[in-house]
C-alpha cells in the first residue's frame, strides 16, 4: 500500500511482479495532493518481510521507475 505521511490514510495499492516491475492504483474515494502530500510506500513480501519508502509526492513517485524499497527495521 502507499500512504499519506501527514495522516496514514491508504490512498493506493501497489501490485509487484517476479520480476521487480510494479504498478500503482490509486483509490478514488481519497483525495490528494499530486504535488504537495508526502507518500510512504510499504510491500509485504511472501516471507512477510516489509519493506518501505517515503517518496517526497505522487510526481516525483510517477517520475521514478527504478523505487527501490528498504528493509524496515
Amino acid at each position: 500500500v502507499f500512504a499519506r505521511t501527514k495522516d496514514g490514510f491508504r490512498i493506493g495499492s501497489i501490485r509487484v511482479t517476479a520480476n521487480g516491475q510494479y504498478s500503482l492504483n490509486l483509490r478514488s474515494e481519497y483525495s490528494f495532493n499530486w504535488n504537495a502530500d508526502e507518500i510512504e510506500l510499504y510491500y509485504t513480501d511472501a516471507n512477510g518481510i516489509v519493506y518501505t519508502k517515503a517518496i517526497t509526492n505522487l510526481a516525483t513517485l510517477y517520475n521514478s521507475p527504478n523505487l527501490v524499497l528498504e528493509k524496515a527495521e
